[in-house]
């Protein structure tokens, strides 16, 4: 079993490689022909390789060229992401309790009371659906509308076990009898047929009017503030490895990079860097007519860091989590998603610098001693 168990990994550490080596080709040459950007040097690629040894047969140097390239910070502590995702991510994460500990259904139950979540409206879990407070309310093909009260209102759907780059993510409302669907559903006209889509497995939530200072940037989508954190072996201490505000595209309902979003850095004081990027490495220094440069401090960024703090000191079994957080109009900070297993990782080094930073080194001798998790997590 043990060997069988090598063999799957080792075939899996190959696709993923080789799928991950294709797309940081695609993306070097398109940003290496608009930068126009020498090659790294002979030092910083000697320090590279010293750094992440052993951690593969050979070092891709192109993940280098392109962080450096676009981020503008020569350092050699940038990480790859073929050693990432199939080295470093397996070793801090276990992934075989990631699909609970995020289950969005299952948030409450792990994080408590104290930090705001979207206002449930209806839940579905393994094909039966549940009061937001956990009560039986019937199975998804029998439910046929929403209270009256709530015909007027606006919701979003999402799945809860998997919606990352915002797949699956819907405003709902109706129009009359019909359901009105955001990106639309051509045929799908009623709650059953929605529900239908989603495998037994979503959320239904009220609609978040967001702060009028994140709404400015892309009034369609809910913008919001990815924080990186990175629970320290040893001592346990949590810190907070980066900010960044995610920007929907216009007409979008959701900001991620994979659904043509930007993604702008924000540094340890607040400040908006002065560009933000998109998922091929393209700099934009704005979004709408909103100039970054000149943007003020974010705010709230205290409290969300802080509240990033609470969650990930709660997940015991992933020392490194992606936090998504929104703001709403009445200035309330809401944890939108917990994020534990294929947190994107280019966006972060391309705006900011290094994943790690000054905890690089730790991380790269640490791991080496950790086991490494693996799981085939899908059903037939």
């Amino acid at each position: 079993m043990n060997i069988l168990r090598r063999l799957l990994f080792f075939l899996n550490t190959v696709r993923v490689r080789h799928l991950l080596a294709g797309k940081i080709r695609v993306i070097r040459r398109r940003v290496m022909a608009e930068a126009a950007a020498p090659k790294t040097g002979r030092v910083l690629r000697k320090d590279h390789k010293l750094l992440w040894r052993g951690y593969g047969r050979r070092i891709n140097y192109d993940w280098l060229e392109v962080y450096t390239c676009v981020s503008g910070k020569e350092d050699h502590r940038f990480i790859p992401e073929d050693i990432y995702y199939t080295a470093i991510e397996p070793r801090l994460n276990n992934k075989l309790f990631s699909k609970a500990w995020t289950d969005k259904n299952s948030y409450g139950m792990f994080i408590g009371g104290r930090v705001r979540m979207p206002e449930v409206v209806l839940r579905c879990v393994n094909g039966v659906l549940y009061s937001p407070g956990m009560e039986p309310a019937g199975r998804p093909e029998d439910y046929s509308s929403l209270p009256v009260s709530q015909s007027g209102e606006r919701f979003i759907i999402k799945p809860t076990l998997d919606s990352g780059g915002g797949k699956g993510v819907r405003v709902i409302s109706f129009s009359g009898a019909d359901l009105v669907t955001d990106p639309p559903l051509p045929g799908v006209k009623s709650l059953p047929q929605l529900f239908g889509l989603y495998g037994g497995n979503f959320v239904m939530q009220r609609y978040i009017k967001q702060h009028p200072y994140f709404a400015r940037f892309n009034e369609s989508s809910l913008n919001t503030l990815r924080i990186l954190t990175y629970r320290r072996p040893g001592n346990e201490e949590v810190v907070v490895l980066h900010r960044l505000l995610r920007i929907g595209r216009p007409g979008s309902v959701v900001d991620n990079q994979s659904s043509g979003g930007i993604a702008c850095g924000v540094d340890p004081e607040g400040r908006l860097m002065p560009f933000g990027i998109d998922k091929g490495g393209t700099r934009h220094y704005n979004a709408g007519d909103v100039t970054f440069s000149t943007t003020a401090a974010v705010p709230f960024i205290r409290d969300i860091c802080s509240t990033a703090v609470e969650v990930a000191s709660k997940h015991r079994y992933s020392r490194l989590l992606g936090l998504d957080f929104a703001v709403n109009d009445r200035e309330e900070v809401i944890l939108i998603e917990v994020n534990d297993s294929n947190n994107e990782i280019n966006f972060f080094q391309m705006t900011s610098g290094p994943l790690f930073g000054d905890y690089t080194e730790e991380v790269a001798l640490s791991c080496r001693n950790m086991p490494r998790s693996f799981v085939i997590d899908y059903m037939i």
